[in-house]
Formats: C-alpha cells, structure tokens, sequence
C-alpha cells in the first residue's frame, strides 16, 4: 500500500488516511472561499463573531481567536467595517474598549459561508457517528496543542468558571465566576476566550 508523501514511521497507515481526508476536506472549504470577494482571515473573523458570546466579541478576543496580534486583528476589524460587515460600538463593559457585532449583511454573509458545508454533510450521518466523529475530532485537536490547556478558545456551557443554574443578582439563570456576569441560556453555545478546560475526571 502507497501511504502519502509525508507518512512518517511511527504512524500507522490508518492515521495517515484520515490525515489525508481532514486535510481534503479543509482544501475543499479554502477553494471555495477564495471564489468570494473575502479573504480566509476575514471569513473567520466573521465566523468567530457569529458564534462568540458578548465577553469575546471584541478586538482582543478576535486576535485570540486567528491567533494574530491585536493591531492585525484591528485592520481585518477596519476592513469588514468598511465593507459594512460588521459594526464596531463602545464595549459596555469597558468604556476605554471597542465591542463587535455584525450587522445584518454580516450575518447574510456568514450564513454563506462555504465551512459550513461540512455540518450539511455531517448532517447525514447517523447521531452516534456524528458523536464519534466530534469526540474523536476534540482529541486530536487537543493533542495539537500540548500546553495550552486552560487557554483554548471553548464553549461556554463546557467551561470550569460556568455555573449552571446559579442565578445572580444581575439576572440569570447561569453565571460565569471568572468573569462575575450572569449568562442566559443561548450563551451557554457560544464560544469564549475566558474558557478554561474542567480537570480531568
């Protein structure tokens, strides 16, 4: 059996297959971007401001988010507001900040995006194997990045500092301890970058 160019030894045929296809699968998805008037960090910035919760949607947590600096995540920031994507208001948390949102066209624009093509085709498949597919996908994403445990970018509802149904006396029904907010039920799915991962059972 031919394995792939970059098989190394310690690597099992299996291994490089599925390497193979993830790496297909994320070419499918670059190809199809590049045909829209976006560039691949702008398509993830607004994907991240789609899914973000209001404790993220801001330059610092975007900078997190693509791994960048702040004042390069500022200029993709600059860019999508020109291109009336995205609105840029005062941080109501932090007078001194910059909260993003996007507008309507933003979401318009998100919603066409070609990543999420993959979940149309994940859809098809039946629930125990979309289970399996996301528990194996999580391990090796969290194999990648040795080090970086408590740092990663999660969701909110799967976090150490959230606490379910620990109405506060800013409303509720949840609360975030590290960042002392309540948080409503919709929050709980997005993703934050105050994330911490829970201790291992």
């Amino acid at each position: 059996m031919t394995l792939s160019p970059f098989a190394a030894a310690d690597l099992s045929p299996d291994t490089i297959r599925i390497a193979d296809l993830v790496g297909q699968i994320g070419q499918s998805v670059r190809a199809a971007r590049q045909e829209s008037d976006l560039n691949p960090v702008q398509w993830e910035a607004l994907r991240f401001l789609g899914l973000a919760n209001r404790l993220s949607r801001n330059p610092g947590g975007l900078a997190a988010w693509l791994g960048m600096t702040k004042g390069a995540a500022s200029q993709t920031v600059a860019s999508l507001a020109k291109l009336g994507l995205i609105l840029r208001l005062p941080d109501p948390r932090d007078g001194r900040g910059l909260a993003l949102d996007l507008t309507n066209a933003g979401r318009r624009m998100a919603q066409s995006d070609p990543l999420l093509a993959i979940a149309r085709a994940l859809s098809a498949l039946p629930a125990p194997a979309i289970a399996t597919t996301e528990a194996a996908l999580r391990a090796t994403l969290a194999g990648m990045r040795p080090g970086r445990r408590g740092s990663a970018i999660g969701r909110c509802g799967t976090c150490r500092h959230f606490r379910r149904d620990a109405k506060s006396e800013t409303g509720g029904p949840h609360r975030c301890d590290r960042a002392r907010v309540s948080l409503n039920d919709a929050e709980t799915g997005q993703l934050c970058v105050l994330f911490g991962e829970k201790p291992a059972a």
